[in-house]
């Protein structure tokens, strides 16, 4: 079993904690280290599905909610495994049209972790 079927078994089990959504936030700051210097577009926006997900899930009021680990999950899988084939390079660092940068993406995950009990 590898850790994302590994994941997704625990939060259908109810076993949604705060390490675990610390794991999943490593899991992300730890792709994106990898990624940082060829990320697509495509990726960045994976990404930032991922983030998405882990904070509705750190931040909602009716705990435990699987559904945003449940995407951020699905996100970060296509991350680790393209379907399509690889898309453009895509620099983020002085893009005008970015709607988020790289740095904003890692603060951000950084800031979830510390509202995680």
């Amino acid at each position: 079993m590898d850790q994302f079927d590994d994941w997704l078994q625990r939060i259908s089990e109810g076993k949604i904690d705060g390490a675990l959504q610390n794991e999943i936030a490593d899991k992300i700051l730890e792709l994106l280290e990898q990624k940082k210097a060829s990320v697509t577009a495509g990726e960045k926006t994976l990404f930032v599905q991922a983030v998405i997900g882990l904070s509705i899930n750190v931040n909602s009021i009716y705990h435990p909610t699987e559904a945003g680990l449940r995407r951020c999950l699905i996100a970060l899988q296509k991350v680790t495994k393209p379907e399509n084939g690889p898309d453009e390079p895509h620099t983020l660092r002085g893009d005008d049209d970015e709607l988020i940068d790289f740095a904003t993406l890692i603060t951000t995950v950084e800031k979830i972790q510390e509202q995680i009990f």
